[in-house]
This record gives structure tokens, sequence and C-alpha cells, in this order.
């Protein structure tokens, strides 16, 4: 009778420690998931205006030249950048040190430059360093080159 009893109160224990335990999680991935896909679609809604000021200027804006990304938001820093060595353009979206698991990993959105051909919102790619179960959709894995993003 007692072993029975023992039996059912390991269940139970069990059962109360693992549901929270699989709650958290959830909660975890899916508010990791929420802040990567927050700076993909910010990122994503300036490309536009960037793909208009190169066509219409013949060169990448920096931050200076356009102003419609926020230079900070509550989980990302987002900055506009070339490098002129390779013909790339590109915003690079940076999760802020306090946002754990996906802290300080990247969402970066780029565009090789061939001048003087235009530049069209299809040239644009995303790539993304963050593990395979919190990157946005739309982008692809990459360990971000330091010869093409410095």
């Amino acid at each position: 009778m007692e072993k029975i009893i023992a039996k059912k109160l390991i269940i139970v224990i069990f059962i109360i420690l693992f549901i929270p335990a699989i709650g958290y999680i959830y909660l975890e991935i899916n508010i990791s998931q929420g802040i990567l896909n927050e700076g993909r679609y910010i990122s994503n809604n300036s490309l536009t205006e960037i793909t208009n000021f190169y066509n219409n200027n013949g060169y990448c804006p920096s931050n200076k030249d356009i102003e419609m990304l926020p230079s900070y938001s509550k989980f990302f820093k987002y900055t506009l950048k070339i490098n002129i060595t390779t013909n790339i353009c590109y915003i690079e979206s940076v999760v802020a040190d306090f946002s754990s698991p996906v802290r300080k990993n990247k969402i970066i959105f780029f565009a090789q430059l061939n001048p003087p051909n235009q530049l069209s919102l299809a040239d644009w790619q995303c790539i993304s360093d963050a593990v395979w179960i919190f990157r946005p959709k739309g982008c692809k894995s990459s360990k971000l080159p330091n010869t093409l993003f410095p």
C-alpha cells in the first residue's frame, strides 16, 4: 500500500514540476522569436526607402541621410552601413544585451551594389546568426563573415 502511494506521489510531483518547465521553455522560444521578428519587420519596412535613395542618388545612405530607422528600440540597435570594399549596403539590427537567449544576435539585410544598375527590393537578402529555432522566416543562417560585415 505504501509503495503505491509513493509511486503516485512521485508521479504527481513529476507532473507539477514538468508542466511549468515545458511552459517556460515554450514561452522563452516565443518571446525570442517575437523579438527577432520585430527586428526583421522594422528593417524590412525600411528597404523601400533605402532602395529609392540609392536609385535617386547613386550611393547607399547612411544613418545621417535617412532617419527611417530608429537608432535604438526596446530590443534592438539599428544601423545603416556600407562596405565600400565589397560594395555592399546593409542594415544591421543587433539585439540588446538584456534580451536572453537571443542577446547580441544579428539580423542583416544586405544588397550587392552594381552601379550604374538600379537596385530593386528583390536584390535584398536577409541573414541572421540566431539559432535555427529563433531565426525569423526568410532569413538564412550565417556565421556573418567579417570580410563582408566588419
